[in-house]
């Protein structure tokens, strides 16, 4: 199934993600900081997104592993609502020592869609013709991207919404709950620039 969308990303690009978190704890003063930002608010399929983190806590953060996933979340509303997320990029996971009382890293990688999906958004307006050596008579192989940010289609039958953003979890333990951070950004055309509007493909 396919359904098609004409939108217009955002005139102005947005500004780079920052988020603060402050955890706090019933029988401790001290309590846990967590913060994190991207080194830019948009991005195209392919670019390196580097996150700065920095987990600071007196006596001891507690955490013991952290995970960076790039998620593109797609939302549908027919006649029913519903959405499903694709994992767009991850960074290997980085080992913690819970006794420490500060960590400060800059994690980079790569921006682009996993392996594992079922359905994703993917934009038709970049589809190129390209011929390799495993061709047969010059048969064309065709290239997809991942679809544009969509904010909203006020056009459109269906509303379809595109988001992305980068997923940091902050694990303690088996026995105690993830603390998330969600920083979003905005994934434009690798040929296009983040002022210029352009129509966009929902799959």
């Amino acid at each position: 199934m396919s359904l098609r969308l004409y939108e217009r990303t955002p005139r102005d690009p947005p500004p780079k993600p920052v988020v603060s978190v402050e955890k706090n704890y019933l029988f401790s003063e001290n309590n846990l900081v967590v913060q994190a930002r991207l080194d830019s608010g948009s991005y195209a399929e392919g670019d390196t997104i580097s996150v700065s983190v920095l987990v600071r806590r007196l006596g001891g953060h507690g955490a013991r592993r952290l995970k960076l996933t790039a998620i593109q979340q797609v939302s549908v509303a027919m006649f029913s609502t519903g959405n499903f997320k694709n994992c767009v990029g991850e960074a290997p996971g980085e080992d913690l020592d819970p006794a420490d009382s500060c960590f400060r890293a800059s994690i980079s990688f790569k921006l682009e869609l996993g392996k594992n999906y079922s359905w994703v958004a993917m934009d038709d307006t970049s589809v190129g013709k390209v011929k390799t050596k495993t061709s047969k008579n010059n048969d064309d192989n065709f290239v997809r991207q991942l679809a544009p940010t969509v904010v909203h289609a006020n056009k459109a039958l269906f509303i379809i919404r595109v988001h992305y953003f980068v997923h940091l979890a902050l694990c303690f333990g088996a026995w105690r709950r993830s603390l998330v951070v969600k920083l979003p950004f905005m994934l434009h055309r690798s040929t296009e620039k983040p002022k210029q509007g352009e129509k966009q493909e929902q799959q």
